[in-house]
């Protein structure tokens, strides 16, 4: 039988848990009970409960029964924090090397859009340098083009000049015949 004031310890709270599972007296003894439990820290009952993992489900019962349901959930919710806190301190060395990992893939990413990105800038620059050199050939086209038909007209002014020399020779001939007896240079 469960004597104490104040449960103290696991040990002590073990022991309210199976007093209250197998009371099957008096409502006199059923209140102390409730009482030892009122009177007990809810901190040391708390720590005691979340430590022991063998005897989890004769605490939560005892608790329900003894005190009731908002009691009991209160210290299954305390466990299901303590569960959640274990669970991500196994995990976080993961989520911290998935965190580097993302991390690493976000630089990598960043990398690539800041490498294309300059790619482009060139390919604009490349395009303004090659409208620039089209233009410059055009230019230059015209301008060849523009000595081509002065080359050519002066062609020409030489073809009329050998025209013309032709006729002068010709004429030339003509007057030396007619003037055979002189000559003319």
């Amino acid at each position: 039988m469960f004597d104490k004031k104040v449960i103290e310890n696991g040990q002590d709270f073990i022991e309210w848990a199976k007093e209250v599972n197998t009371s099957m007296g008096s409502t006199k003894r059923h209140c102390d009970l409730q009482d030892i439990f009122a009177r007990s820290d809810i901190k040391t009952l708390l720590f005691a409960f979340l430590e022991n993992e063998i005897d989890k489900q004769l605490l939560i019962f005892s608790i329900g029964k003894s005190q009731g349901s908002d009691v009991s959930f209160r210290f299954m919710k305390a466990w299901a924090r303590k569960q959640a806190q274990i669970y991500i301190d196994d995990n976080e060395k993961q989520i911290e090397v998935e965190f580097q990992k993302l991390a690493d893939e976000r630089m990598t990413f960043l990398k690539t859009v800041r490498a294309v990105k300059e790619m482009d800038d060139e390919i604009e620059k490349n395009k303004v340098e090659v409208a620039q050199c089209k233009e410059e050939i055009r230019r230059l086209i015209k301008k060849t083009g523009e000595q081509y038909g002065r080359i050519l007209d002066q062609e020409n002014i030489i073809a009329d000049l050998d025209i013309e020399l032709d006729k002068m020779q010709t004429f030339k001939t003509t007057l030396r015949e007619i003037l055979k007896p002189q000559v003319i240079e």
